[in-house]
């Protein structure tokens, strides 16, 4: 979840989220298991291209690694408290490990507030990237190594993110490049790497302003096809450092909105973007057949979902069933992995942690990990 105001105004949506799923109708969402795509293999058999490489790789409508498919299945670890995040892999790590989920979203570990050109090489912080990274491998956790950060940290310095791809090209070099301290593996060789994502949410084109703490007001303007360059050219970037990693823009949120201007099916059909994301938070729920069959039918790539949540103030039996509702939507529009936010251990209204606090909807989450 980042700091940067990226469209997702979290009170809004999920206000709109269930309102339209309780007209969906939730008990029907929840025992829904018809699967409304058809292209690619959605049962779990080995598809005919299945091989043995140490990569995880696109096979059909889903995933492999190795001659096995392999089913993403997790969360962010935002450290929403100080028992799991970044500071805290074991935390991370065992509160994963209780859930059944096999692959973390790496998020939130540079700070959005600092300059570009330095915060974003931090030693400090990217020896603990380095660590968790590690630490997952020992556990046999996998890795979704998601990038946005940077957006954050160019937004929030009143420098258009989709437009300054030089300093993307910079930082995407030396996110490649990088050794890890821990295992000596650079990150574009490194196999517990399973997927590499750049920057969802985009906010409608046009012009956003905006204050960030106490710095003056900002404006920051785009268009429809500055975002879809953008996201070609860094895509293309890092392909041509490292052609060993799946990628995927980021996951999309805001396309169902009436003129937001954002080509979607541009930037999810580009060349370099091999898997599709999207966050299903608001309206995007109701949207979701959309962009599934898109990329199943007509671009023959898989998709999966980003991220989404709830917050606690729902109480653990209603949330524990919007959980249990998002999963069989999930997997009625054949997804090939599953993010949810958040990972953590925090009992709060306003959160949206799962952990022990919250043992019903932490039982669903255990309930549909894959076999």
């Amino acid at each position: 979840m980042n700091s940067v105001p990226d469209g997702r105004f979290r009170a809004a949506h999920v206000t709109r989220q269930l309102k339209r799923m309780t007209r969906a109708g939730l008990a029907a969402l929840t025992l829904s298991i018809i699967v409304i795509v058809t292209t690619g293999s959605l049962s779990g058999a080995l598809p005919n291209n299945a091989g043995t490489d140490s990569f995880m790789r696109v096979c059909g409508g889903q995933f492999c690694l190795g001659p096995n498919v392999f089913t993403p299945y997790g969360a962010t670890v935002y450290q929403s408290t100080p028992q799991a995040g970044i500071d805290n892999p074991a935390g991370a790590i065992a509160l994963a490990q209780s859930q059944h989920l096999n692959t973390i979203r790496l998020v939130n570990f540079l700070s959005h507030d600092g300059r570009p050109g330095t915060a974003a090489y931090d030693p400090a912080a990217w020896a603990k990237v380095d660590a968790f990274i590690a630490d997952a491998r020992s556990a046999n956790i996998k890795i979704l190594l998601d990038l946005s950060d940077f957006k954050a940290e160019l937004w929030n310095a009143c420098s258009n993110p989709y437009t300054h791809t030089q300093a993307w090209k910079r930082f995407l070099t030396f996110v490649a490049h990088r050794t890890n301290t821990v295992t000596g593996v650079t990150y574009e060789a490194d196999p517990e790497i399973v997927l590499v994502t750049f920057t969802g949410e985009p906010l409608p084109v046009g012009a956003h302003t905006f204050a960030r703490g106490h710095r003056r007001p900002c404006t920051i303007t785009y268009g429809t096809d500055q975002l879809t360059r953008f996201y070609a050219t860094v895509e293309g970037e890092w392909k041509a450092l490292d052609p060993n990693h799946l990628t995927a823009a980021g996951g999309l949120s805001n396309v169902d909105l009436p003129n937001a201007g954002i080509d979607w099916q541009s930037i999810l059909g580009n060349p370099a973007n091999d898997v599709c994301a999207f966050k299903t938070y608001g309206g995007m729920f109701d949207w979701l057949p959309t962009g599934a069959q898109y990329c199943h039918n007509v671009l023959h790539k898989p998709w999966f979902n980003d991220e989404w949540g709830f917050t606690q103030n729902l109480g653990d039996s209603v949330r524990a069933q919007y959980f249990m509702a998002q999963f069989a939507s999930n997997s009625a529009n054949g997804s090939a992995g599953n993010f949810y936010w958040n990972a953590n251990y925090g009992v709060a209204p306003t959160t949206y942690d799962v952990g022990p606090g919250t043992p019903l909807t932490q039982a669903v989450v255990v309930k549909n990990a894959p076999a």
